[in-house]
């Protein structure tokens, strides 16, 4: 599994358990900012210096979404719900996750240590992509509120894009 494909596994899950309610239209307006969401984990485990692999990850997300299920809490608006969640997850486990980042960390250095020979040309880590994605969001999202603020329109952007 890569992180393209867990972004998509976990935004499946949301749709199913949180938007099965709602118009697809509610879905598809909220599912940039369920990525940015999703890529809260690895903003905040790269903040802390930790590195996980894919289905450590997947696990860590689908036990988060279950755990909204088990206790059925209301949402008003899910994307700043998960995200708020993830990192109230990941303060409350700090001390666990860290004595797993330091067990896996090490065994994803060693196999990227034996396949790369240019430390310039390696893949970036799962938990690199992840925050890689938030922060590319976060700063769409800010520019974006710039040029709302700068009154550009709809136009203007296209015409700076060509």
């Amino acid at each position: 599994m890569t992180v393209p494909e867990l972004i998509d596994s976990i935004l499946n899950r949301l749709r199913n358990q949180l938007y099965c309610d709602l118009s697809p239209h509610d879905f598809q307006r909220d599912r940039p900012f369920l990525i940015n969401a999703i890529g809260t984990y690895g903003h905040e485990c790269r903040q802390r210096g930790w590195e996980f692999d894919v289905p450590f990850l997947y696990r860590e997300l689908c036990q988060l979404l279950m755990s909204f299920k088990r206790y059925n809490v209301e949402i008003k608006y899910v994307p700043l719900y998960l995200q708020r969640a993830i990192k109230r997850h990941i303060g409350q486990r700090a001390e666990e996750l860290k004595a797993a980042a330091l067990t896996i960390g090490p065994k994803i250095q060693k196999i990227t240590r034996g396949l790369t020979v240019v430390e310039a040309v390696r893949e970036p880590s799962p938990v690199e992509l992840l925050a890689a994605v938030y922060g590319d969001i976060t700063k769409l999202r800010k520019r974006a509120a710039a040029e709302r603020r700068a009154g550009r329109t709809d136009s203007d952007r296209q015409k700076t894009l060509l």
